[in-house]
């Protein structure tokens, strides 16, 4: 990085210790404050991760103790749904959700998909939508993020021994900001996978983000 009076090597060095400490883009534009986090020469982020932030996260994702557990799918004989368990550093449960889906009308009619989805504890249920993906505002949403890109690389390695050609798919929400937070956990954890966008039928015909390592021929 060129540093500049205006964005000096300790100014790097303090960011960086922030992201490290976890602590959510609020409270760090608070400590840094908006004017000199504009000042730096890579225009880090305003309203949205960086891309500086997610490298110092992956570089070092935050170990984490989880709970996997199997059930099976309601909607797909023989097929298997994933949740798992795991805890912030404030004691916040939280349930990372990978439910299998089959879609014809998806760029990938004859693969087994996996939809991704998080929420909080007191927040889970399947069969309220708008309050499964509400904002959690619990202010450590580096922290969750971190655990997640170590939670879904590890998941992953362990999904393609059963499912080699798996595709992973999150649904568009009508909260942006979540769909990014989906979108760069996954380029962050499945860093080796593809992203195209199409239609999806458990979706409501909505687009839908596809992550894959090979097309079908």
């Amino acid at each position: 990085m060129n540093f500049t009076e205006y964005w000096t090597k300790q100014d790097n060095d303090y960011l960086r210790k922030l992201i490290k400490e976890h602590k959510s883009p609020n409270d760090i534009i608070s400590i840094m404050g908006r004017e000199k986090l504009e000042k730096n020469p890579k225009k880090k982020y305003i309203g949205r991760f960086s891309d500086f932030i997610l490298d110092e996260i992956y570089a070092k994702p935050k170990k984490t103790h989880f709970t996997l557990k199997q059930k099976k799918s309601n909607h797909f004989s023989g097929k298997l749904n994933y949740n798992v368990f795991f805890n912030s550093d404030s004691g916040e449960k939280y349930i990372l959700d990978l439910v299998y889906v089959e879609d014809s009308i998806s760029p990938f009619p004859d693969r087994s998909m996996y939809n991704i989805s998080f929420t909080i504890k007191n927040q889970y249920n399947l069969d309220d939508y708008l309050e499964y993906e509400k904002d959690t505002n619990r202010g450590e949403l580096l922290e969750v993020v971190s655990r997640l890109i170590y939670i879904l690389s590890y998941i992953d390695v362990w999904i393609r021994i059963e499912i080699p050609d798996v595709v992973y798919i999150i649904g568009e929400t009508e909260n942006p900001q979540k769909i990014n937070i989906y979108r760069d956990i996954i380029k962050n954890s499945l860093k080796d996978y593809h992203e195209i966008k199409g239609n999806s039928s458990i979706n409501l015909n909505k687009p839908a983000y596809y992550y894959f390592k090979t097309i079908d021929k």
